[in-house]
């Protein structure tokens, strides 16, 4: 059931059932002392249920017609199913349908929807590709002026303490990012996690604002086999 919902989420897909009615009469399985109640049958009680269900898109059929159920056949509802009349524990069902044709936008409305989409991928990737930038200039400005420092740190040294320090080790370890360029790697993350969040929250806006049928026109634009709740969550390809 969880696929079948999900499938006509991922494709907007209205669904209705067609109302036929009871299909499946027999004694209620909860029935008590049934020892005395086959003594006397008519002292039993049958149960009804809805078994069997016809399920249609209102977009493109509208039921007319449709078979009769229990509540129409009293002598099933007395003695059950099967019987003398039906060989079987469930009534058939069947219904008959005027199919329509399926609606569409004018190829006017169609461009409109996939400028919106283009529009608002365009300014989510200037801000994230705008954000990677800004945080990549200030860690390098960072990284700078922490050899700067670095630099006038050694040359502060004495010419026999450097002499020592080339003889000890020709081969430098690479040292780790200075507490402040650290710092900012944090902070730019979780700006960049907040940023992304707002993004996700807009995308999914901008789809609950749309009509089912412009919906439709956006999933065709993804491409990739790509649904609008993938693309809500995912959100458009950033330049790297």
């Amino acid at each position: 059931h969880a696929s079948v919902r999900k499938f006509t989420r991922d494709n907007f897909l209205t669904v209705r059932r067609v109302d036929v009615g009871c299909t499946r009469v027999a004694y209620d399985h909860n029935e008590e002392d049934t020892t005395s109640a086959m003594s006397d049958e008519t002292e039993r009680t049958m149960g009804m249920w809805h078994l069997d269900h016809i399920l249609y898109t209102p977009s493109t059929l509208v039921p007319l017609a449709k078979w009769s159920s229990l509540e129409e056949d009293a002598h099933s509802r007395k003695v059950g199913l099967p019987n003398d009349r039906i060989p079987t524990d469930h009534l058939p069902i069947a219904a008959s349908f005027e199919r329509h044709p399926h609606p569409r936008l004018s190829p006017e409305a169609e461009r409109i929807v996939m400028e919106s989409l283009n529009a608002i991928e365009s300014s989510q990737r200037e801000e994230l590709n705008a954000h990677t930038l800004e945080a990549g200039q200030k860690q390098t400005e960072l990284e700078q002026q922490h050899r700067l420092a670095n630099n006038i740190a050694d040359e502060s040294t004495t010419e026999t303490e450097s002499l020592h320090a080339v003889k000890k080790s020709k081969k430098k370890r690479k040292s780790p990012p200075p507490p402040e360029v650290i710092q900012h790697i944090r902070n730019s993350r979780a700006a960049l996690k907040v940023l992304k969040a707002d993004h996700c929250t807009q995308r999914e806006k901008f789809i609950e604002e749309r009509t089912v049928l412009e919906r439709m026109v956006l999933q065709r634009g993804l491409g990739g086999g790509l649904t609008c709740a993938q693309w809500v969550e995912s959100g458009p390809e950033v330049d790297k």
